[in-house]
């Protein structure tokens, strides 16, 4: 099974890391107890896709759909099959590609995503 991010069919990715983070606060009371004041009930999963030695016509696939993500939230099927509607994380600079052979032209690639609740 392939991933979809929005329209684009992409080739699984190497690797596939999320970690979940839930908006809000956490206080140390005087008493000694942790008061936690959650924003949202769900935790957000950043998602992070990266790929290893994968032509350029594949980069510039994943590279298409990442820019999708600049204008619209998509839904990103993942390699489960489950979805998830996701957008580009605050900081904006969650694309990265690193050219790994010269002779014939290979790359790694790296995008980060965020989900939307």
């Amino acid at each position: 099974m392939s991933i979809v991010i929005g329209s684009y069919t992409l080739t699984n990715p190497s690797e596939e890391t999320i970690d979940y983070e839930v908006v809000g606060a956490s206080y140390l009371l005087a008493n000694g107890n942790v008061q936690h004041d959650n924003i949202q009930a769900s935790a957000h999963q950043n998602i992070s896709l990266s790929w290893k030695a994968v032509s350029e016509s594949v980069r510039d696939n994943i590279i298409l759909a990442y820019e999708s993500l600049y204008t619209a939230n998509r839904t990103y099927t993942d390699i489960r099959g489950d979805d998830f509607t996701v957008t580009i994380p605050p900081s904006r600079d969650r694309l990265s590609t690193v050219a790994v052979n010269r002779s014939t032209p290979l790359y790694n690639i790296t995008i980060k995503m965020r989900e939307v609740l």
